[in-house]
Order: structure tokens, then C-alpha cells, then sequence
């Protein structure tokens, strides 16, 4: 019988290639095997398993590595060493012995050195395999160092060499990429544009990072593939693990990473409410009710949303908790595995788990080295590429065909020459007589030359930077191979001609306004209008489709910002100007929200004091700067957080319904002033306010112009910010340690307030008698008066007309959460200035429209 030796990788298609030699539809008198199984035949295949090498190595005393003893990863490496250095007939005596380091290495490594173990064979390989083998052909195009003086004596002994099928003199071109991707999609395009047909098409990567790549890039192009090898992840094996790591910890964070795995078919609710909102693991086997039965008179934090979360939780959860309770329960872990494996084999494969565990049932004594092993349970995957593209690395050589690209060549991954590194790296095995490295990198080197006879036509790529922009250099080896370096002509849709969207004028209609008897109103907040001058495709998509991702409460900045707005709104409504002097009583109504907080985010009920503790100095700060303003002001805090519904501005073809809170208003009998707070520091620009962008403020005033006698002093943004400054706990001398009280520096009462003014400078200074420092910023407010009815006109006739097209300002695609739908990349639009009426501004200060005190 004729015996084939060859990798397993190349098994099947050397099959399809013999078959279609001999003609026939299946092969008689051959066995086409690889080296190792062959060997097997002569070998004594007693050998000792990993478990119990790893028992006699956790029984040695040592005391440099006591603590390492507790990782399988070091055991692991332990136990790999032994069997390499046995097979390279390194014995013993050869370990180095002088460091402790080195003295406890060598015990370790000794107390499993004389364990039966396969590698033995290896040491009178030549005894057992004294025969005549001239039936035996060998393909092994890319041998390790063992491998090759194993081939080396078969051939001696009549076996006979294959060698796989080369091109001598190809040609060949180099090409550089601007990354990893564009490589894959310059192979893509190259095969299509020369019709290359499948089959005479080689893919080398240099690096398994390729492999998502081109399974993406390929299926988009519809090209047929398969990998000559493929490393898989036994997924049965893997949620299997997942389960009893389950049983053994017992806690949410497993049970969490559970859903996540998808071990459990969990809903996006459910991980959600696990994630967020339970804090125990014994709450997850009780039904979930928190908030359905929470019971808060009032509160600042509304959480109906939290209701109907709970609620599709629960219907997701209840078909598992059962199946989870029942593993839980299990009285033993072979117990829990069995009920575990019960549960899985209803949705996944189980057949290579269930070899697996076979092969290790000694591990049932050992749970945590049974999860491990069973988390990191691999599989390759061989399949047939005589038909498709034919993938491949560059350990895995394959016969040359007529074209080959070869991916991924620059000096991080070609030639990727490793050197042997940990405990036992090369400094380590200089010392022994293992195979030197000059020796072994010289071998390497001669394993990777065919990739350059893989085609008769071979293209060389690299990536000249990272998707990072960081730059990646050529391999020495390659450029001094190939001279000529150029850029592959990739075909980009960049610069196709972009596409405007519209609506017809019956969708807009139907979509934006809304019909009542005779008349059409377009109702919404003065945000959500100014979300249209950012980028009027993205208040189509929020105000007309209404598509919003679920915000359900949490911890953020936001909460910050609601219970200062609450505390002022409240301070201000029931002591006015004096509001300033009762920073206790704002303390008190912090604590008040934080304890509706507990209640409601019971999981963060250990944070919470932190955010009341921050938000306490933060109102230190600005009541510091408060009191201040308020005593330069003779107008008064009348109104805080005034809400106002179905204000109606009567427009051409529509009317306009208005709906807002304004943070604070101030009166005197002259005059009313409209603030409002804000977390950072804003400015008023009259060039945004009249290209829609700034409207919130102006049309504050505007709305309160058309029902109030007073006149309009201004309008600004006031800062709730905390500036940082240096704040040193203790002092240390050689006598004593002093404890520092915070104070805050005079210089950090200088918070920031920005606006307009539409009184004269006079009038300003006497209502408002502000330090010499401050800056004044006129405007006038009949054009804004005049201007903001304008704006409003131009959003109606544009919604009317269906103008939904992607025209993004400056900053409007940062934090938008609709860039995967419109895809927009290219340059921002400049904003454009609707109302046309010349800025009037104080020529005192035309840059720095803002004042500070």
C-alpha cells in the first residue's frame, strides 16, 4: 500500500488532485496520513496526562514561584517546555541551575521529566523506524526542526520527497495600501477587473487579523473562499463553561456575562435591567417587581420607563430562570455539568464537548481547571480549496497557481520569526544544548521562500499606516527584494456625486404638521427646531420618524445638571434675591434627591453619596458667585423653570406651536431679563442666532415681549460650572501634620455669564452695576424681534417642501447617534445666514461678547 504523508491541511485537496489523476471516484491502496499518525504506528503511545502533570508540579516546594503555581498558564508552560525538551533529547543535567530562579525551574520541570510521555519516543526515533520505507511519499513543504530530521531519515530509508508545485522565475509587483482593509478590497477588485477565475487564485496573510477582513470584503464581492486552516472557538464547550462557572461563583457578574455570551437566548431588556438596575444575585431568582412596586409620592426622576424595562426583563428572564435555577441546585458538580449539558444540547452542537470531557473526566475533581480548559477548547477547521480562492498564512504552504497576492508584509508581521520567550526564553536555552536561534531563524526563513514561487504572477501588499493613522513600515526583506514600490489603483466611492434627499410636499405635510379644522400647526420645542438648522436629515429622523434609542435613567452627568436646576428652581421660587443666603437649605433638598435616587438605582446607592458630595462643593462655588451677582442687580428672580405650552406664532401657510421651560426670569418694573443655565461656559453669537442655530435664549424673549409690558433688558447664559483648582488634603513639615480646610481662592468667583444687552450702556450700568472688569454687548432687539419670526417662516417653508437633506454644520455629526443611517463623510456646510440684517454690535467689544464678574 502506498502511504502519503502530508499536513492535515492539505489532506483533502491532495485527494481531490490524486482523483482527478488517476480518473477514478475513489482511491484504492493508498492512505494519505500525516507524519504523526504515522509515527504512532512505530511510537509506544503510553504518555501521562496534562492533569496529572500538573498535580506533580503543584506538589513541589518552592518558594520564587509559589504564587505562579496558582495560574494554569504557568503550569501550562511548565508541562509545554518538558515535552519540547524531551524531544529534542535535552535531558536534565543540560538545564541550567545558576540562579533560585533557574534551580526552582529545574524542580519543577524535573518532578514530571521522568513521567511517561510521547515525546520519549522521539529520543530512538532511529531504532524504531529502522525499516524500509519505499512506499512512503512525504509532502511536507514546511517541516519544524523535528519534523525535518525525521523526513531527512525516512528519505535515507527509500522514502520518497514530493515537493509542492512552484514557479521559478514569476512576476512580480509591489503594492502599498493606505490600511488593512484597502489591501483585501485591492485583491477583491483585481480579481474581478482581470476575471481571474477562482481556482487560480492564492490569498497569503501574514496575520490571522485578516481573516474577519476578508470574509467581509469577499462575501460583499460575492467571491467564493475557504481557509486552508481555521482556528474555532468550540462554542458548546465554551457556554458549557459559562454555566459552571455559574454554579461555582454564584454571582451577577457571571451570570451577566451569560447573557451577554448568549449562553442564555437573553433580550436586550433583560442585560439592560441585569446590568444596570439589579444589585444582589438572589434578587434574579425572585420575580422582577422593584419598580412596579416603588412607591414615591413625588419625585425629580420619573421612571415609568423603568416600569415597562422591569416588565420585558421579567418575560425574558422567567424561561430561563427555572432552566438556571435547576443547575444551581445540582447537589455536586458532575451534578451541575450534567443538567448543564442537558440545557445546551437543546440549542448548540455538543458532540466535540462531549469528546472533550471524555478525554478529561479526570478534571471533575478539579472544577476551576475543567472551566479553563473548557473556555479555551479549540478546533481546526480544514476545508477543500481546489474550487475557490485558496487563503492561507505563511506556515501553511499550498501549490502555486497562476495568480497570488500576498497580504500584510510589513516589518510587525514578515518574516514573524519567534523567538522563544517567558521563563524559558532564549538567554534560558543558550544555556542549554537546545537548537541555537541562528540556527532555527535560518530554517524559518527557508520554510517562507515559497511564497515567492506561489504564482506565476505574485503581488506583493502592505499597509503604509494603522486605522489609527500611525505608520507601518515596508519589511526589510521585501524592499530589498522588489525596488519598485507603488500605490494600488484602488477604486473609491468617495467621490461619487452625492445624493440629495427630498420628501413630496403630501409626506412632508403628513409627517411634520399636524391638521386641526382649518388651520396646520407644526408643534415642538425650540431645541428640536434648532436640531434642524444643525442638519435637517437628522430632525427628520428624530421628529419625523421618531426614531430614538431608549434613554433609561442612570447616573450621569445629566442628574447633575436636574437637581441644580431643581435646587435653584425651588430656592429661587420661595426666597427670591435672597434665594443666595440659604445654602443649607439647598444642601437639604440635594440630600432629598439623592434619597429618591437610592431608591430608584438601588445598585448605585454606593455612588450616589459621591455625586451628592460633588454636587454640594459645585453649589459652595456658585452660590459664592450667585451673591455676588445678585447684589449688582436691581432686578429681581420672579419666576424659575417657567413652563410654557402651545404658544402660537402665526406664520405664512402654517402657524407655529411652541412649547418650552425658561430657567429663570427676572423683573423690575422696568424690565425683564431671561437666564438660563448652563453647565459650560456659552456664548451668544449673533451669526449662529441668525443662521437658526442659537434661537433657545431669543426666543425666550420674544414669546415674553408679546405678553409682558416690560422691556427687554437681555438675555444670557449663566455657568454652573466648577473650575478646578489645586486643593493640597495635609501639610507635611518634620514637626507636625496640619489638615487644610478647602476655601475657595477669590478667583474662583469669576464664573462667567454671556449674552446679549438691549438696553444702552447707562440704563445697563444702573440696573446692573456690575465691576469694572465686566465686557457689554449691545444688540438690538427689535431686529430680533424681527428676526426670529423670520427664522421660524424659513423652517416652516422648508418643511413644507420636503427639504430633508443631509447639510450638517459644524459639530452636528460629533455625538449624533444617526451617522450608521445617513452616512454622511464628507466636509461640514458653513451655516446660512437666514435673516440677512447686518450684526449690530457695541464697538467696545466685538470679539469677547461676554462679561464676567
Amino acid at each position: 500500500m502506498k502511504i502519503i504523508l502530508t499536513p492535515t491541511y492539505l489532506q483533502q485537496t491532495f485527494t481531490q488532485t490524486l482523483l482527478k489523476q488517476t480518473k477514478t471516484p475513489y482511491l484504492i491502496n493508498t492512505n494519505i496520513i500525516s507524519l504523526e499518525v504515522f509515527l504512532s504506528n512505530f511510537f509506544r503511545n503510553e504518555d501521562t496526562n496534562d492533569y496529572e502533570l500538573s498535580q506533580c508540579i503543584k506538589e513541589v516546594d518552592v518558594s520564587f514561584f509559589k504564587k505562579m503555581l496558582y495560574f494554569q498558564s504557568f503550569i501550562d508552560e511548565i508541562i509545554s517546555f518538558t515535552r519540547l525538551i524531551k524531544s529534542m533529547d535535552v535531558t536534565l543535567e543540560d538545564l541550567p541551575q545558576d540562579s533560585l530562579m533557574n534551580q526552582e525551574l529545574y524542580r519543577l520541570v524535573e518532578s514530571i521529566y521522568h513521567k511517561p510521555l510521547l515525546q520519549d519516543n522521539y529520543k530512538d526515533y532511529q531504532k524504531s523506524l529502522n525499516h524500509n520505507f519505499q512506499e512512503v511519499e512525504i509532502l511536507y513543504p514546511s517541516p519544524t526542526f523535528l519534523q525535518k530530521k525525521i523526513i531527512d531519515f525516512l528519505v535515507e530509508k527509500q522514502a520518497t520527497l514530493l515537493e509542492l508545485k512552484q514557479y521559478k522565475t514569476p512576476k512580480e509587483k509591489l503594492y502599498h495600501t493606505v490600511n488593512t482593509r484597502y489591501e483585501v478590497e485591492c485583491i477583491a477588485q483585481d480579481i474581478i477587473k482581470h476575471d481571474y477565475p477562482l481556482h487560480d487564485v492564492n490569498v497569503i496573510i501574514t496575520d490571522t487579523q485578516y481573516q474577519n477582513i476578508i470574509k467581509e470584503v469577499f462575501h460583499r464581492y460575492q467571491l467564493d473562499y475557504s481557509f486552508t486552516i481555521l482556528r474555532q472557538k468550540d462554542m458548546g464547550s465554551y457556554h458549557l463553561a459559562n454555566l459552571l462557572e455559574l454554579y461555582q461563583t454564584r454571582d451577577l457578574t457571571t451570570l451577566l456575562k451569560i447573557c451577554m455570551d448568549q449562553t442564555l437566548k437573553a433580550s436586550s431588556f433583560l442585560i439592560t435591567y441585569l446590568k444596570n438596575y439589579v444589585k444582589d444575585f438572589e434578587d434574579c431568582f425572585k420575580p422582577f417587581m422593584h419598580y412596579q412596586a416603588l412607591k414615591l409620592e413625588t419625585t425629580l426622576f420619573p421612571y415609568e420607563d423603568l416600569i415597562e424595562l422591569e416588565k420585558e426583563a421579567e418575560f425574558s428572564f422567567v424561561c430561563f430562570r427555572r432552566d438556571v435555577l435547576n443547575i444551581l441546585n445540582s447537589s455536586s458538580f458532575e451534578d451541575a455539568l450534567t443538567a448543564s449539558f442537558e440545557y445546551l444540547k437543546k440549542y448548540h452542537p455538543l458532540k466535540r464537548t462531549k469528546q472533550f470531557i471524555e478525554q478529561h473526566l479526570e478534571l471533575l475533581n478539579q472544577p476551576d481547571q475543567l472551566i479553563y480548559r473548557l473556555h479555551n477548547h479549540h478546533y481546526h477547521l480544514y476545508e477543500d480549496h481546489s474550487n475557490c480562492i485558496c487563503v492561507t498564512d505563511l506556515n501553511h504552504p499550498v501549490d502555486a497557481r497562476k495568480m497570488s497576492y500576498v497580504i500584510g508584509l510589513d516589518q510587525n508581521h514578515y518574516p514573524a520569526y519567534k523567538e522563544y520567550s517567558g521563563y524559558f526564553n532564549e538567554e534560558y536555552l543558550a544555556k542549554t544544548p537546545f537548537i541555537d536561534n541562528q540556527q532555527r531563524y535560518q530554517l524559518h526563513m527557508k520554510n517562507l521562500e515559497w511564497i515567492f514561487h506561489s504564482g506565476k504572477t505574485i503581488y506583493y501588499f502592505y499597509p503604509i499606516s494603522s486605522y489609527t493613522g500611525k505608520a507601518i513600515e515596508l519589511s526589510y526583506h521585501i524592499e530589498t527584494r522588489i525596488k519598485k514600490n507603488q500605490e494600488y489603483p484602488i477604486i473609491q466611492n468617495n467621490n461619487s456625486p452625492v445624493s440629495f434627499r427630498y420628501l413630496n410636499k403630501e409626506t412632508a405635510k403628513e409627517l411634520f404638521f399636524k391638521q386641526e379644522e382649518d388651520k396646520l400647526y407644526l408643534d415642538g420645542s425650540i431645541s428640536s427646531f434648532e436640531q434642524y438648522f444643525h442638519c435637517p436629515y437628522k430632525y427628520y429622523l428624530s421628529q419625523g420618524l421618531k426614531l430614538k434609542e431608549k434613554q433609561y435613567l442612570r447616573i450621569d452627568s445629566s442628574i447633575i445638571g436636574t437637581i441644580l436646576h431643581y435646587v435653584l428652581e425651588h430656592l429661587t421660587n420661595t426666597y427670591k434675591q435672597k434665594y443666595t443666603k440659604h445654602l443649607e437649605h439647598a444642601f437639604v433638598l440635594v440630600e432629598q434627591c439623592c434619597s429618591d435616587l437610592k431608591q430608584i438605582l438601588p445598585k448605585d446607592d454606593y455612588f450616589i453619596p459621591y455625586v451628592q458630595q460633588q454636587i454640594n462643593h459645585l453649589l459652595k462655588n456658585v452660590f459664592l458667585f450667585l451673591d455676588a451677582f445678585e447684589q449688582t442687580s436691581k432686578l429681581v428672580p420672579k419666576k424659575a423653570e417657567y413652563t410654557f405650552e402651545n404658544v402660537v406664532l402665526k406664520l405664512e401657510n402654517a402657524n407655529l406651536r411652541l412649547r418650552g421651560k425658561i430657567d429663570r426670569i427676572d423683573y423690575n418694573s422696568s424690565f425683564y431679563r431671561v437666564i438660563d443655565y448652563k453647565s459650560s461656559n456659552l456664548k451668544l453669537s449673533p451669526s449662529l442666532v441668525y443662521a437658526g442655530l442659537q434661537l433657545q435664549l431669543l426666543t425666550y424673549s420674544y414669546i415674553l415681549s408679546l405678553k409682558d409690558y416690560r422691556q427687554a433688558f437681555g438675555n444670557y447664559y449663566l455657568a454652573l460650572n466648577k473650575k478646578t483648582f489645586e486643593y493640597i488634603p495635609y501639610t507635611y513639615s518634620k514637626d507636625k501634620v496640619q489638615k487644610n480646610t478647602m476655601e475657595y481662592p477669590p478667583s474662583f468667583q469669576k464664573n462667567k455669564v454671556s449674552g446679549f444687552t438691549y438696553v444702552d450702556k447707562k440704563q445697563y450700568e444702573q440696573e446692573c452695576s456690575l465691576i469694572a472688569t465686566s465686557k457689554y454687548t449691545s444688540m438690538d432687539f427689535e431686529v430680533i424681534k424681527f428676526a426670529i419670526p423670520t427664522i421660524y417662516q424659513y423652517l416652516m417653508d422648508s418643511l413644507l417642501q420636503g427639504e430633508i437633506d443631509v447639510k450638517p454644520v459644524d459639530n452636528a455629526c460629533t455625538h449624533c447617534p444617526y451617522k450608521s443611517i445617513c452616512r454622511h463623510f464628507q466636509p461640514p456646510e458653513k451655516p446660512n445666514p437666514i435673516f440677512k440684517q447686518a450684526f449690530i454690535i457695541s464697538s467696545e467689544e466685538e470679539e469677547e461678547d461676554i462679561y464676567e464678574v
